[in-house]
């Protein structure tokens, strides 16, 4: 008997046959026996063992029948995944189907967001395809093609857990990540391939070249959403502690060399202090400052040099001899035939003019010779103590390396400055030069203490 019939029932008396309704309900039954009572015959049901229900127990079963979509989960038959219904074909503003609302939610998985899946590619949808495609270094059309559906479709890579930074490593890390803000176009390639190198050990997948382009920026902001910073794809102070974590204790190597850097600073003059200024007075030490300002230098390292050459007299007026050099700089005869070049006859210097001449007057002229000096043989825009001493005493070594040799040989040169020679090989070189004006840089700095 076909599952869900209504059987038929013989009354008592034989000989007729009753029909009741396939409504499931009950009827009256009709008999062609006159003489025999009418009965109501209960519907009935088959079941797959033979059994018959009727329909009040049938309608008990169905209430406490399992929800077969429930075991259907249960059993692992899930819906189908947007990365099986995302198609092949193009989709752009417009378009509108299976394949969007395939896209919509790849885009709320791969973004968080909560977009309609309502299959149509509407503004919003559009907004976010571009939103992607800029963080994953794509060209940002909003137009969904094969790089972007690939990169839709791409499994993030999973990384390692990033072990917390240890104190050198903190401090590595933090010194190679330069200072200030990266951002796209940034030109500080080893701080970009620094960069580059830790936001791939937290997941992304980038090419290590020094270039902040769109993938970089893109990768910045992925870990700014992941952190919980403001998403606007720049290494800013923010996004830089977010990187490296909580700075950790300090080595007790690094506190030595912390407190010895502290020493060194706390020992040095501060710039509004002046070596050797109880030897000036207020106008002149601010001769000083001015000069030293317009050479790029810093004024101490100004004063060591003139402390040198006058043997810290700083008289504008000293002499090496009764017939050798003159003055803050011991200008020779040399020097004075280069400062004249060019200068009216009335206007020309000579050694008597210089020793005639006051601290301040006689400062333009260091300042003019030594300016002279560095643009003729490229002195850097910053001379340091060695620099300005070269300046002096061999122009032509303003910019060379320490172990240049300036005078050796016998020459008179040499022999009117051998005290110089302090490893006495027979050579003055630079480094040599440049230790007689740290001499006098560290008595200055010991006198202000």
């Amino acid at each position: 008997m076909a599952s869900g019939s209504i059987s038929s029932s013989s009354s008592s008396g034989g000989g007729g046959s009753s029909s009741v309704s396939n409504s499931g309900g009950t009827s009256k039954a009709s008999s062609t026996d006159t003489g025999s009572k009418k009965t109501a015959e209960t519907a009935t049901t088959s079941t797959k063992d033979g059994t018959t229900l009727t329909a009040e127990a049938k309608a008990r079963e169905t209430s406490n029948a399992p929800d077969m979509g429930a075991l259907a989960a249960a059993w692992g038959e899930q819906p189908t995944s947007w990365r099986d219904q995302l198609g092949s074909q193009t989709m752009q503003k417009g378009a509108d189907g299976e394949s969007v609302t395939a896209l919509q939610s790849a885009l709320n998985e791969k973004l968080g967001l909560s977009l309609d899946t309502d299959g149509k590619f509407g503004r919003d949808t559009s907004a976010a395809v571009k939103d992607f495609q800029r963080q994953n270094g794509l060209t940002v059309d909003g137009i969904v093609g094969n790089n972007t559906r690939n990169a839709l479709l791409a499994e993030k890579k999973e990384a390692e857990p990033v072990q917390p930074l240890d104190a050198n490593q903190y401090a590595l890390l933090n010194e190679q990540l330069g200072k200030g803000t990266l951002q796209k176009g940034s030109d500080n390639k080893d701080a970009v391939t620094t960069l580059q190198n830790a936001l791939n050990e937290r997941g992304a997948q980038l090419g290590v070249d020094g270039d902040f382009g769109n993938k970089t920026r893109g990768a910045v902001e992925n870990f700014q959403r992941e952190n919980g910073l403001p998403v606007n794809g720049k290494f800013d102070e923010a996004t830089r502690a977010a990187l490296l974590g909580p700075e950790p204790p300090k080595t007790r190597e690094q506190l030595q060399d912390q407190e010895a850097a502290r020493q060194l600073e706390a020992s040095q003059p501060k710039k509004e202090d002046l070596i050797f200024g109880d030897k000036l007075t207020a106008e002149e030490q601010q001769k000083v400052r001015d000069v030293a300002a317009s050479l790029g230098a810093d004024p101490n390292d100004l004063m060591a040099v003139m402390a040198a050459e006058t043997g810290g007299t700083f008289d504008p007026a000293e002499r090496a001899g009764k017939n050798g050099a003159v003055g803050l700089i011991q200008f020779t005869n040399t020097a004075i035939t280069e400062m004249n070049k060019g200068l009216p006859r009335d206007q020309q210097l000579s050694k008597a003019s210089l020793e005639q001449m006051s601290f301040t007057e006689q400062m333009d002229h260091v300042q003019s010779y030594m300016q002279t000096m560095m643009d003729r043989y490229n002195g850097p825009a910053n001379p340091d103590r060695g620099d300005l001493y070269a300046a002096v005493f061999s122009p032509a070594l303003v910019d060379n390396s320490d172990t240049s040799r300036i005078y050796g040989g016998n020459s008179t040169a040499y022999r009117a400055n051998k005290s110089l020679d302090t490893n006495g090989d027979g050579w003055i070189t630079r480094n040599e030069l440049t230790a007689r004006a740290d001499e006098w840089y560290d008595i200055g700095v010991q006198g202000m203490a």
